[in-house]
């Protein structure tokens, strides 16, 4: 979530247009790469773990993909969501917490904006 917001990163006066360079986390492309990989692998339990995932390990999976998805809605082009591979992980990461039922019967309060 920090690498897609990236708003500390601009309150500090650090580039991350243009390929520029942070300190922290290195190129846009980069954090792009770490919000891809980190989505992957969260959309890639919830559809093997689904059902058997605590409750309140979900609701963090589910607040956090909805901060991701508004961020997305909201800045679409004006982040890491210029790269697709960013944006598709975090669609399917979506998607999957959508469709996988939580433990006990509930669904996903995010489909509105998936």
């Amino acid at each position: 979530l920090e690498q897609i917001l990236g708003e500390d990163a601009e309150k500090d006066g650090l580039s991350l247009v243009g390929g520029g360079l942070d300190e922290e986390w290195g190129t846009l492309g980069d954090r792009a790469e770490l919000a891809e990989t980190a989505s992957t692998a969260l959309a890639a339990c919830i559809a093997a773990f689904g059902g058997l995932t605590p409750n309140d390990v979900r609701a963090t999976i589910d607040s956090i993909t909805h901060s991701c998805l508004s961020s997305l809605y909201v800045h679409g082009d004006s982040s890491i969501f210029v790269y697709s591979n960013a944006k598709k992980s975090i669609l399917q990461l979506g998607m999957n917490c959508v469709c996988v039922p939580w433990g006990d019967g509930g669904r996903s309060n995010i489909g509105g904006i998936v």
